[in-house]
């Protein structure tokens, strides 16, 4: 299985896992909705809430790290690729990962390297790389990591006291689903620009064979 594609599953994955949280939250609100009404609502029904809501909530951490770890190696190899299409990269492969864990400087350097490596991968040899523009779907998924990335701290602030009453896990059911929505779009962006990419330096590398490079897409 090819990097491009081992990440593309990762995030299929994580959606799976988000629509699966997003159905639980609706769950939630509507026995928490009947709690509020007065309803006695059986203990068996609430210990299964907090079950469920535990077992997503861990169940998403392994492939999220996986995915992470995955882009720690497409990254440096899309980048090298570039630079043996001929490209001058001012990013270094190195830096493609290490700018993600840099404070401030990774809300915007990491999208600029993936920018950098969609510019030099251009599948026709003869485009100036700087004329090249980040295809829409890479902004957007820039857009909608950063959002996902500060909207991720909503559900723990709006968790995060003791003996919560219904109308506080109505809140944090209703602040669930939107994260959760917000994680699929970004996940489902993710796999569409990586696999762009890695798709856009296969065909540069049929059109315009040179030094045998190992794409974005190979696997490890």
């Amino acid at each position: 299985m090819g990097l491009a594609t081992a990440i593309a599953v990762m995030m299929l994955i994580d959606v799976i896992v988000e629509v699966c949280t997003g159905v639980n939250s609706f769950v939630t609100i509507s026995v928490m909705k009947r709690v509020i009404a007065g309803e006695v609502v059986p203990q068996e029904e609430l210990t299964a809430i907090d079950m469920r809501t535990g077992a997503l909530a861990l169940l998403g951490v392994p492939f999220m790290l996986a995915a992470g770890l995955l882009f720690c190696f497409f990254m440096p190899r899309a980048n090298r690729n570039a630079s043996a299409f001929g490209s001058l990269m001012t990013i270094s492969p190195g830096w493609t990962v290490g700018w993600w864990f840099v404070p401030i400087a990774n809300l915007w350097m990491p999208y600029h390297a993936m920018k950098e490596m969609w510019q030099g991968s251009d599948p026709d040899p003869t485009v100036p790389m700087v004329s090249v523009p980040a295809p829409a779907v890479m902004k957007w998924w820039w857009g909608m990591y950063l959002v996902h990335s500060f909207s991720g701290w909503a559900p723990m602030l709006a968790g995060g006291k003791e003996n919560r009453q219904a109308q506080d896990l109505v809140n944090a059911a209703t602040i669930e689903i939107v994260t959760s929505v917000i994680s699929i779009a970004a996940a489902l962006l993710a796999a569409a620009t990586v696999r762009g990419l890695a798709r856009r330096q296969e065909e540069r590398r049929k059109r315009a064979p040179g030094p045998q490079v190992a794409t974005a897409g190979a696997a490890l």
